[in-house]
């Protein structure tokens, strides 16, 4: 398990998968801009009064990236 100091080294540790396949990626890369772009806008709301609302959902993309670079 890598450990990800950046949002940047996050995201490029997904997509890097991505364009290392030899798959037709354009389905995925549309999935992943999307789940990417909804965690960034969990993201920039996040306060410490909105932090226990929105942390199951970060952790679903989490989920949901993770499991489609593993099927990949």
């Amino acid at each position: 398990m890598s450990i990800f100091i950046t949002r940047e080294d996050y995201i490029k540790g997904f997509t890097q998968v991505f364009t290392e396949t030899k798959r037709d990626t354009k389905d995925l890369e549309v999935y992943v801009t999307a789940q990417v772009q909804r965690l960034d806008t969990l993201l920039d709301g996040l306060t410490q009064e909105t932090f226990w609302q929105r942390w199951p959902e970060i952790l679903g993309i989490d989920a949901k990236l993770s499991i489609v670079t593993e099927l990949v």
